[in-house]
């Protein structure tokens, strides 16, 4: 009688551990994020602190900003660093169907290697962007040594909404258990920057996933 409750037990577990297994398989990114999956909930404001210091920019073969520790933001009443700025064109997450021109995404990890990405997508307008302007004028100086200051701060858009789910990293090894937060407000890029930048990223073909059982939350 014992043994088979244990083996009915073990059976269980199992079950369970395959279906948590199954459903981390099942939250990819990016997605396209549509009104109708959309939940408005009392989410706690992201408290993100962009003040410190530039350790490395590539501007290679893709276009990436790193961080040296101490950019330390409460996000989710989590203390989270900032680790690295990636940047994508055109955008990798679509609203209602629509890509954006370009997405950057910022990439916070706790002590426990616990990531959480903050995305913001970009629309293109007369208003050049402080912070993309330095980039690309980056790509042209000579300071190999990257002693570079960047206005990290302007990189948020006015307004603090945000829409957030759980979902994966969106290049190799694509791990599950990402909890991301797209800005709901649009930073704006002008057309000029935004073909310099173009010429410095490689196309990533991440195609959108499946949103399966997944909601999404708004906090407004």
């Amino acid at each position: 009688m014992y043994a088979r409750a244990i083996a009915l037990l073990l059976t269980l577990i199992l079950s369970v551990s395959s279906f948590t297994v199954i459903c981390k398989e099942l939250n990819k990114s990016p997605i396209n994020i549509t009104a109708n999956n959309v939940i408005r909930a009392n989410l706690k404001a992201l408290d993100i602190n962009l003040s410190g210091a530039v350790s490395k920019v590539s501007l290679g073969k893709d276009v990436m900003v790193a961080y040296a520790k101490g950019n330390n933001s409460l996000i989710d009443g989590s203390l989270y660093n900032l680790s690295q700025i990636d940047f994508f064109s055109p955008s990798l997450h679509e609203v209602s169907g629509k890509k954006f021109p370009l997405e950057a995404q910022l990439i916070f990890v706790s002590k426990n290697n616990k990531v959480k990405i903050v995305s913001i997508l970009y629309q293109t307008g007369v208003y050049s962007n402080n912070f993309l302007s330095k980039l690309i004028n980056f790509k042209n100086s000579s300071d190999k040594n990257n002693n570079l200051s960047l206005p990290i701060k302007q990189i948020l858009p006015e307004g603090g909404d945000y829409m957030t789910y759980n979902g994966s990293l969106v290049t190799p090894p694509f791990s599950s258990g990402i909890r991301w937060y797209i800005m709901k407000s649009l930073s704006t890029i002008t057309k000029s920057q935004l073909n310099k930048i173009k010429s410095l990223i490689r196309p990533n073909n991440r195609k959108i996933q499946p949103l399966n059982a997944r909601f999404i939350l708004s906090n407004s």
